[in-house]
């Protein structure tokens, strides 16, 4: 039998609204927008921003401030294992995303899938992250910087895509791919 321990056990120890807030210091917003550039050739290869739009790159920062990581824990691997948590969250194709992103990873799967836990127990188990957050985030940390402008086109969103909320067509085509079946496996 499994035993559960206290810092397993999903209870918020914030009494107030108050302790919840995170203070943002220069250096994590420094940090972060440095390893975004180490990323650029990721960025670069995701066209349609199926793997990292600007919510998900808002949700990582917010998981890398709650899990308290020091400068030196900004890394390439903990941006993937904050990644994948977001994707976990958010979108219905996590393994999707793991066949993806395994050659940028510089570890693992199961190395990669450790992380996460690691990082998502390190932050008391805080995975939701509401959209006004993330509003927030996009609004005040280096606004002007690009990687705020990825926006995921409607067509590859997993609800829309998936058909459970429209019994239509969608008329409205991705831009960058043309909703070609290749924009998948690009990378």
């Amino acid at each position: 039998m499994d035993f559960l321990y206290k810092q397993d056990i999903m209870v918020s120890s914030y009494k107030t609204e108050r302790d919840k807030l995170i203070a943002v210091k220069r250096w994590n917003v420094r940090k972060f927008f440095k390893l975004l550039e180490k990323l650029e050739d990721f960025f670069e290869n995701d066209k349609c921003y199926r793997l990292a739009d600007n919510y998900l790159i808002a949700m990582v920062f917010t998981y890398f401030l709650r899990a308290s990581l020091n400068p030196e824990e900004y890394t390439k691997q903990n941006f993937f294992a904050a990644l994948y948590l977001a994707y976990n969250m958010e979108e219905d194709e996590s393994e999707f995303m793991l066949s993806e992103v395994e050659s940028w990873l510089g570890c693992g799967i199961s190395e990669l899938k450790h992380k996460r836990y690691a990082l998502f127990r390190r932050m008391e188990y805080r995975g939701a992250v509401s959209r006004s957050c993330c509003d927030v985030v996009m609004r005040s940390v280096n606004p002007e910087h690009k990687i705020w402008l990825r926006r995921r086109h409607v067509y590859h969103s997993g609800v829309v895509n998936g058909g459970i909320y429209f019994d239509h067509e969608i008329e409205d085509i991705c831009p960058t791919c043309k909703n070609d079946s290749e924009c998948e496996i690009e990378y």
